[in-house]
């Protein structure tokens, strides 16, 4: 099976359970950069609500996905991993998966993309997929019989979100993968989304 779909920062289970259910990536990296979507941004929960974590990118935004910088003049990364310090303080998992999160967070990435990509394979490796062949779309022949053909291979099942106790209630579908991570741990995830 072939997973279609753009490279995101940290996006939720949905994505997850069709890459892990798919042989290969195909990473649709010559569509256009949306602003304020998961491209660039994650959801997390707080005490307060939902909380948007994005990554600063440079503009104009009216590029290609494999064409968009990451804006490394902003500290977006210092408020990004204090955000997760602080509303997943309480989570036995936190210990586990920070020190590799702010690993990944704090490498001196250019390319948005790039970010994405690496992100994505950390997680898909914590849920057990160690390897994730990737292929991007901005790179091939899109009108090649080849990549027709597996247009036609493309995942496709229904995904029914999976319910785990957050750090807040009541229970919010579609955070970013990592909430799930932080509140219920890579192993008990993995076995979610295999009924997912």
């Amino acid at each position: 099976m072939i997973f279609f779909n753009p490279p995101e920062f940290f996006p939720p289970l949905k994505f997850f359970f069709g890459l892990l259910n798919s042989d290969v990536w195909i990473a649709r990296d010559h569509i256009h950069f949306t602003v304020r979507s998961t491209q660039c941004r994650c959801r997390i929960r707080s005490q307060t609500g939902i909380q948007v974590l994005p990554v600063a990118v440079n503009r104009p935004c009216s590029k290609l996905i494999c064409e968009m910088s990451i804006n490394n003049w902003k500290p977006w990364r210092r408020f990004f991993l204090s955000q997760i310090r602080r509303n997943y303080a309480d989570s036995p998992y936190l210990p586990e998966i920070y020190p590799e999160l702010e690993g990944l967070v704090n490498a001196p990435s250019v390319m948005l993309e790039t970010l994405n990509v690496e992100t994505t394979k950390w997680v898909a490796n914590l849920l057990g997929k160690k390897a994730v062949p990737v292929v991007y779309s901005s790179l091939v022949n899109r009108n090649s019989e080849a990549y027709l053909k597996l247009r036609k291979e493309a995942f496709s099942a229904p995904f029914k979100h999976p319910y785990y106790r957050q750090m807040v209630e009541p229970f919010e579908e579609g955070l970013s993968v990592l909430d799930a991570l932080l509140c219920a741990g890579a192993d008990n995830v993995r076995e979610m989304l295999k009924h997912g």
